[in-house]
């Protein structure tokens, strides 16, 4: 009986997996970006009722960051690595290779300053 090869990334496949974090990172980014730049309603001027509502009352996975982001608590760095821990934790769990997570960190991080939207986007997040 012939087994199908796995349909997801896995560690099996590194340039699999490196395009599903730049995904994913490109997905983070964008939603640390929209929510560091969103104006809050009036009616939702604490932060944790504008989670509340995120994603049709869903919160995002990095809700939190791009809260902490907007409230001035946190640096557009400081975001940006949170986020890439996240991506790192999810894809890699925690008892992953530390070579593994090191070289798909690396490549996270060359993809956000190599790409023009996603640099342009981490820029922004340190402007006021």
């Amino acid at each position: 009986m012939k087994v199908p090869p796995p349909t997801s990334p896995s560690l099996a496949n590194p340039s699999a997996l490196s395009a599903a974090l730049r995904a994913q990172a490109d997905s983070g980014a964008a939603q640390v970006a929209a929510a560091a730049t969103a104006p809050a309603p009036a009616q939702l001027d604490q932060p944790a009722a504008l989670l509340a509502t995120a994603h049709a009352g869903q919160p995002t996975p990095v809700a939190d960051i791009g809260a902490a982001l907007k409230a001035g608590s946190m640096t557009a760095t400081a975001a940006v690595d949170q986020v890439i821990e996240r991506v790192l934790v999810q894809h890699l769990g925690s008892t992953g290779s530390v070579a593994t997570r090191r070289e798909v960190e690396a490549a996270l991080r060359d993809h956000l300053a190599e790409d023009p939207l996603l640099a342009a986007k981490v820029r922004a997040l340190s402007q006021p």
